[in-house]
């Protein structure tokens, strides 16, 4: 049998999602002949990945150039058409169109070709865009169309039961489970660090929107005196051109979160995945007029996995965070959470294979 995933560039965590079902999905059915179009710098961040390695698999990659859907911070940046003309990709891919089952990972546009195909993810693009440029023509032609085929065809979309945003569950016939972790539940968490001595890390996720808020918490956590700060490798740079050396780099593996006491980052549906599976606590920071991000900023809070920091100064929120009494909140919160997400998507998938 033959299966085709095709992943959205923006950002690693789609990436992550996808090859963790597909590993599963070929563990389940051996001889599985699956093919996939993705970014090839995801993939190339990711060498060495045990999941990847699958030399069976079939790789086709955006070319150098096609940005795809994406989010951008300024409304000229989508007048290329490019919203739209990355779909002319599908065109010339026999695999796509022999495959019996499709999956599309945040890109609905895939409908206007396989209308059968399951899609992916936590929001929908048309709410994003829509609210951050309503006066751009290029942007509402994209959110015509694409509520246009999600009302047409309604498609099955695979989905984190907590996280999904109304709209994935009002257009879609959203399938909801759990956190789609890569791995196990870490161990419980005991220790309880002084507060300056807390180990924290400070992520910015693959897009790099919310950087500058993040490098001015780098600036003011080190000036207050926090002596265990650990930078993605982008930030970490830019935090020691400003003088911020007794910073180090984050090595992003489930060990690297579970010895951390506090993730600051853009709460990103993947980076939350990661935060849970270890049981650390988040602050959320994310540049403003991006809905997703509201959204999850807001579920943070209400599912009691952290702080909701949106634009605000960070320090007094990591002082609020490392109490005694809200650490023991978060960690009680953080491993509630089910983490059988690629489990859940791999074995409907699987169904739909043999049906």
């Amino acid at each position: 049998m033959k299966f085709f995933a095709l992943i959205c560039s923006n950002g690693l965590g789609h990436f992550k999602r996808v090859v963790g079902i597909l590993h599963a999905l070929s563990g389940l059915e051996p001889g599985l002949e699956v093919s996939l179009l993705a970014p090839a710098g995801a993939r190339e961040r990711l060498r060495g990945w045990e999941k990847l390695a699958h030399p069976e698999w079939k790789w086709h990659f955006f070319p150098e150039g096609v940005k795809g859907v994406r989010w951008e911070l300024e409304a000229g940046a989508y007048r290329d058409g490019s919203l739209l003309s990355w779909e002319s990709l599908l065109e010339d891919l026999p695999a796509f169109w022999e495959a019996k089952v499709v999956l599309s990972d945040n890109l609905t546009g895939v409908l206007a070709h396989r209308p059968d195909a399951v899609l992916s993810g936590n929001f929908l693009w048309s709410d994003v865009l829509e609210k951050a440029w309503p006066a751009e023509t290029a942007v509402q032609e994209f959110v015509r169309r694409e509520r246009a085929l999600l009302k047409e065809h309604r498609p099955p979309m695979l989905c984190v039961e907590r996280l999904a945003m109304p709209s994935v569950k009002a257009l879609t016939e959203a399938v909801g489970l759990g956190f789609f972790a890569q791995g196990k539940r870490m161990p419980e968490k005991k220790n309880r660090p002084e507060a300056r001595r807390a180990r924290i890390a400070v992520l910015g996720g693959g897009t790099g929107m919310a950087r500058e808020l993040l490098l001015q918490a780098v600036s003011d956590l080190a000036k207050a005196g926090f002596s265990s700060l650990s930078l993605a490798g982008d930030l970490l740079a830019e935090a020691r051109k400003a003088g911020s050396t007794e910073a180090e780099p984050f090595g992003f593996g489930p060990e690297d979160f579970h010895a951390t006491d506090l993730v600051i980052c853009r709460p990103g549906v993947g980076t939350l995945t990661d935060c849970v599976q270890a049981g650390t606590p988040v602050l959320a920071v994310y540049e403003a007029g991006n809905v997703e991000m509201e959204y999850l900023g807001r579920r943070v809070e209400e599912l009691g996995l952290g702080i909701d920091v949106a634009q605000s100064a960070v320090l007094p929120a990591v002082m609020k965070a490392l109490q005694d009494k809200n650490l023991r909140k978060y960690h009680s919160c953080l491993r509630e959470q089910p983490l059988n997400g690629i489990e859940g998507a791999a074995r409907f998938l699987l169904d739909k294979l043999r049906a």
